[in-house]
């Protein structure tokens, strides 16, 4: 054949440790691993390899559109009498796990693939063809979501347009013109800026390269042959059941998959494999949690919402503040969760038998009303973000895969709802008029890291009021131990002090005529000699702006005075302006009634 017609590379000079075996047991010499990069990105005939992450938005491009050009396949000459190989074209996923997100969240990767047009321009407003990974925030990551101060990381959350607070809405890539990488790189991206906070998700982990276990996914315009998706999920899931390690627990999950019944066929998601697996997933890594939290990631789950049609379910005070018009919440879920999930239909003893009333009739554990009422529970719920480095429609703007989120408070129902003791669920909890003065300074006050980015998560702000400065909001002393330990700066080391290393007891100083400690410490004590008594205080009043004692007739036991103070660093380092402090008093009090007032300037 002609060779100068081909893109190919010479890789016949290459050894057996740079050209590694895949599934070498099932398939030996049928799919080889390139081990070692290349030098050069021109094949023999002196023609650039195309770069895969350039695709434009090919594979996103619908019928007719104009941009669909693939390219050129890439052979390759192997080692030994004759031997060629094509360049088989897959996607690479990344390890986005709980604990370690991906520190950029994949907007390097989006920003290089990003094209405008035929060629590509470096511009970050061209169009999209990779998307960011970066997981929404949800009730399963919330708690190890970290803040990434690299200046490529990126949000799957389309950013709000601040000259429009009602428009904020991915593309569908396939229809008209594709989104703009722009819309998911903050500007509050990078080391000199508030960072990104970043997600991962659940067992979110990077294959083996080595293994040549794959499946095709599904794409509108890249096929190589017809393919049974739903008998390819099928299985790969059985593979997954009958060769994994945890037969117990893919036992349990099995069960429980029995007990959470949902269909893959009845969703507008019935090919991908991924994200139908994932149900099952669900349940087998819930294997030796609660049973509560096996409800709650079935909850969450999109396939659940779907099938039981509380999916973008809405409150009754939704239509209604916008048309006058009363529309009940579905109460699909609300039902089946009663009585299939969790109670079920009738009382209960402990040997589980049906209980019965005085007329021999079984006990309802609920009515119509708490279903009514239960209804009310599941609203609010919609699906997360489409994001990169999963199995997904290429032409989706929602995820399948990730957690349903309560992202929109205004289809939330807010109001108080019953349980089925005749009180309501939360009696006893104290409401948010009961809260403290200043409550978010207590102990134990929780706050939500946000980044750079000013718009709350549970509450609503105007889009335009993002990075607005003129918009007053509450704001942390850059000093304050507070600010350091939620915003982490990267610049939080301390200037070095000039003052020498002090002993921590104060002695008497004449200038301020009062107690003082000389050089750092991490506490600065008054000691029991100093400040002791009253009429009989050395060096008395110890005051630095002259005010004297008041009289005190009995000297023998100097009531009502202050003998001792100790003022000691809460952090265990050294005093510094600023900083929260301990401060310790021994006093002499005549009675209950006494009351000391303690003062700094």
């Amino acid at each position: 054949f002609d060779k100068s017609s081909l893109s190919w590379l010479d890789l016949s000079t290459l050894t057996q440790a740079e050209l590694v075996n895949l599934n070498s047991p099932s398939s030996p010499d049928s799919n080889l691993l390139l081990q070692k990069d290349l030098d050069s990105c021109i094949d023999q005939n002196g023609v650039d390899i195309p770069d895969p992450a350039g695709l434009a938005n090919t594979d996103y491009s619908s019928l007719g559109r104009g941009k669909y050009n693939l390219d050129k396949p890439i052979f390759a000459k192997m080692p030994g009498d004759n031997k060629w190989a094509l360049h088989d074209l897959r996607t690479c996923f990344k390890g986005n796990t709980l604990d370690d997100p991906m520190i950029d969240s994949g907007g390097s990767m989006m920003k290089r693939a990003a094209r405008s047009g035929p060629n590509e321009d470096g511009d970050s407003t061209t169009d999209m063809v990779t998307r960011c990974s970066n997981t929404q925030r949800n009730v399963f990551n919330e708690g190890s979501c970290k803040i990434s101060y690299h200046p490529d990381a990126c949000v799957s959350v389309p950013l709000p347009d601040p000259n429009d607070d009602y428009s904020s809405l991915t593309v569908n890539p396939g229809v008209g013109v594709a989104d703009s990488v722009s819309k998911y790189l903050p500007h509050y991206a990078g080391p000199d800026y508030g960072g990104v906070v970043v997600c991962g998700s659940d067992n979110e982990v990077a294959p083996d390269e080595t293994e040549d276990d794959t499946y095709d996914v599904l794409n509108r315009k890249v096929q190589s042959h017809r393919i049974d998706y739903s008998d390819q999920k099928r299985g790969v899931w059985v593979e997954v059941i009958l060769a994994a390690e945890d037969q117990l627990c893919q036992k349990m999950g099995w069960n429980l998959h029995k007990i959470f019944a949902t269909s893959t066929e009845m969703n507008p998601d019935s090919k991908n494999s991924e994200t139908n697996i994932n149900v099952l997933d669900n349940f087998v890594t819930s294997c030796f949690s609660t049973y509560r939290e096996v409800m709650k990631k079935a909850t969450f789950n999109d396939e659940m919402a779907e099938q039981l049609t509380y999916l973008r379910n809405k409150a009754i005070h939704t239509d209604w503040h916008r048309s006058g018009k009363l529309a009940w919440p579905d109460e699909n879920y609300a039902r089946e969760n009663l009585q299939l999930h969790s109670i079920g239909l009738f009382k209960l003893g402990e040997d589980g038998i049906p209980k019965l009333d005085k007329f021999g009739k079984k006990i309802a554990n609920y009515e119509q009303k708490h279903i009514f009422t239960a209804a009310k529970i599941w609203t609010g719920f919609v699906n997360s973000y489409r994001r990169g480095n999963y199995e997904d429609q290429d032409w989706a703007t929602i995820s399948r895969l990730d957690p349903l989120v309560i992202e929109d408070v205004v289809y939330r129902d807010w109001f108080p709802k019953i349980d089925l003791n005749g009180g309501y669920i939360g009696d006893q909890y104290p409401l948010c008029a009961d809260l403290p003065i200043h409550h978010f300074l207590k102990k134990n006050a929780r706050f939500r890291l946000l980044g750079g980015s000013s718009l709350p998560l549970s509450h609503e702000d105007r889009a335009s009021w993002d990075g607005d400065e003129e918009v007053h909001r509450m704001a942390l002393d850059p000093e304050s131990s507070l600010y350091r330990n939620l915003c982490n700066p990267k610049n939080s080391s301390l200037p070095s002090s000039s003052l020498s290393l002090g002993t921590g007891s104060a002695v008497f100083n004449a200038t301020f005529e009062a107690p003082f400690c000389q050089g750092s410490n991490k506490q600065c004590d008054s000691n029991d000699d100093l400040l002791d008594g009253r009429v009989n205080e050395t060096n008395g009043p110890n005051t630095i702006d002259a005010c004297s004692d008041g009289a005190d007739t009995d000297t023998n036991y100097d009531t009502e005075s202050v003998k001792r103070i100790i003022v000691e660093s809460m952090k265990g380092t050294d005093l510094r302006g600023g900083e929260l402090v301990k401060m310790q008093a021994t006093i002499s009090a005549f009675s209950m009634n006494d009351r000391v007032d303690y003062y700094f300037s």
